[in-house]
């Protein structure tokens, strides 16, 4: 049987700490990481609030570039 997302169990603590630990991930992107690690524990739907994170790196990180194309 296939699992969908919300049904398996993944080890997020570990997916954030290597997302900010890894070498190349931006300061913007590891300070999201950070809080979406803190508040974790916290949510409702954990992976839910992982999908926000992912969101909220891109949309970011889509910005930072919108940004640094025009200077």
């Amino acid at each position: 049987m296939v699992k969908l997302l919300g049904e398996q169990d993944l080890d997020y603590r570990s997916i954030y700490s290597d997302l900010f630990f890894r070498n190349g991930v931006p300061s913007l992107v590891k300070i999201l990481v950070n809080k979406y690690a803190n508040d974790h524990n916290d949510c409702l739907v954990p992976p839910m609030h992982f999908m926000s994170l992912v969101f909220k790196m891109i949309q970011s990180l889509q910005e930072y570039k919108q940004l640094v194309d025009k200077k």
